[in-house]
């Protein structure tokens, strides 16, 4: 069996194979970003830069058994990249009035939680999951409440727990 190897060509100065292979995962790479940040410049700006980084290391990517796998890999890291840096960004502007110190907050790790949550999952589905197992909510309740069989709603809410535990242990 013979394999097949993308081959470059460089005409004034353009990759031609890379632009194809931008071209056709475009659109994948996009909406993979997007269902993680759901906000449109977020997303423009780490596509964006994934995108540079396979350009940077074409050769690399070129020799990957599957280049757009190898993108998805870089797209992944760029991502938790991003989140590194928003983690250290301060969203409060400093008050230079304000010298006291802030009293302890004993219910910091659940709240921690619940803004973890909320991003991970949504709110809607944070708050149904606080509801069967924080407050005893049975699930027929719920899917009474939601419109949707028993069966569904246990699928659900194992799903998103599954989620959440995976985005916890990240």
């Amino acid at each position: 069996m013979e394999e097949k190897k993308a081959v470059m060509s460089v005409e004034n100065g353009v990759n031609h194979d890379f632009a194809v292979f931008y071209k056709e995962n475009l659109q994948m790479i996009y909406h993979y970003i997007y269902r993680m940040f759901p906000n449109k410049q977020i997303a423009e700006d780490i596509m964006q830069e994934t995108f540079y980084v396979a350009f940077k290391k074409q050769g690399e990517l070129w020799e990957h058994p599957n280049p757009r796998y190898r993108l998805l890999c870089i797209a992944r890291f760029k991502m938790k990249e991003f989140r590194k840096k928003m983690y250290y960004r301060n969203t409060e502007p400093w008050e230079p009035e304000r010298y006291d110190l802030a009293e302890e907050d004993v219910s910091y790790d659940i709240k921690e939680l619940d803004v973890a949550a909320c991003n991970a999952l949504g709110e809607r589905e944070w708050c149904l999951i606080k509801m069967h197992y924080l407050f005893g909510i049975t699930i027929s309740e719920l899917a009474e409440a939601e419109g949707i069989t028993e069966n569904n709603m246990r699928v659900r809410l194992s799903r998103w727990t599954k989620r959440l535990r995976k985005q916890i242990e990240d």
